[in-house]
């Protein structure tokens, strides 16, 4: 769910101004226009490849009910012209659509206890293991963001979710610099976990010491950083330019998650339990090879 006074509220910083109101209340967040289905609040993002105020027209035919702009629409929204007898949708523009949404995404986040998955390999399963044992244990909803992992795709995902989620698992990548800052500015987690750094250099990292900083800028003072205990290259540069407190393999006496926890079933596929308490779950998931549970595990056993 995505409200106007939430994003006047959380935008502030990019001097929000209301053209014209209409619904105040939205289904979800699209910023293309090809994704709307009704009663969306379309983002018109200007990248390297095209404009979104130029699908402006396409998003309303479509059904989207609200417009975020950071620039003149005159000739480009069809209820602007003459003779144009419906209900003009609801339009704010802003000095920048994509620093407000992570304003936004900032805000709605500031109380949420959040846990940050990132590296090069693994992120979606750590993601949805460590969601899965997280609500079974506090026996509420964890929100997640699926690959939606950048400082755009974040915010949509959000957007689909609770006002206010008490708790969140979101997996994080970032393509360069920029990147990195805004994902910095938009996120506050409790807890950052790193899956591994095998192939780093073949995504989006330079190198295994590249993701080490990207990961770093995530982490807020206080912050447990979790680590693959074989990854000796990724720990070696994190000791080198953080203070940071560091979750390993069954730091935390209420979980325990290990090798013999896990048992092969078929070639790629592997079966873990997790045991939380006097609790047990099974938790079936696709794993790289050389992504094995001790990472989420840990993340776990810092949380519980």
């Amino acid at each position: 769910m995505f409200q106007l006074g939430e994003l006047l509220a959380g935008s502030a910083a990019q001097a929000p101004v209301v053209i014209s109101v209409g619904e105040e209340e939205f289904t979800a967040i699209a910023h293309d226009s090809r994704n709307v289905v009704g009663g969306e609040f379309f983002v018109a993002i200007r990248t390297a490849t095209g404009d979104g105020h130029s699908y402006i027209g396409e998003a309303f035919a479509r059904g989207a009910t609200g417009f975020l702009v950071d620039r003149s629409i005159e000739g480009l929204a069809p209820w602007s012209e003459a003779g144009w007898g419906g209900r003009a949708p609801t339009v704010v523009r802003v000095a920048s659509c994509r620093e407000a949404l992570v304003e936004w995404a900032a805000k709605r986040l500031e109380r949420t206890e959040l846990v940050v998955v990132g590296g090069s390999l693994g992120k979606s399963t750590a993601q949805a293991a460590i969601r899965a044992a997280w609500a079974a244990e506090c026996g509420q909803q964890v929100v997640g963001n699926g690959d939606r992992n950048d400082s755009l795709g974040i915010p949509i995902a959000l957007a689909s979710g609770p006002l206010h989620p008490s708790r969140a698992v979101l997996e994080v990548a970032a393509a360069d610099g920029r990147e990195e800052r805004l994902l910095a500015r938009m996120l506050n987690p409790r807890v950052v976990c790193v899956t591994t750094t095998v192939d780093a250099g073949a995504l989006h990292w330079r190198s295994p010491a590249a993701l080490a900083d990207q990961m770093g800028a995530l982490l807020p003072g206080g912050a447990t950083l979790v680590l693959p205990v074989s990854d000796s290259v990724l720990q070696r540069r994190f000791k080198e330019h953080l203070q940071v407190t560091f979750g390993g393999l069954g730091s935390g006496a209420t979980v325990q998650v290990g090798p013999q926890d896990i048992e092969g079933r078929w070639p790629g596929r592997w079966r873990c339990l997790v045991l939380i308490g006097t609790g047990r779950w099974e938790l079936p998931a696709r794993l790289h090879p050389v992504v094995g549970p001790p990472a989420w595990g840990a993340a776990l056993a810092s949380l519980l």
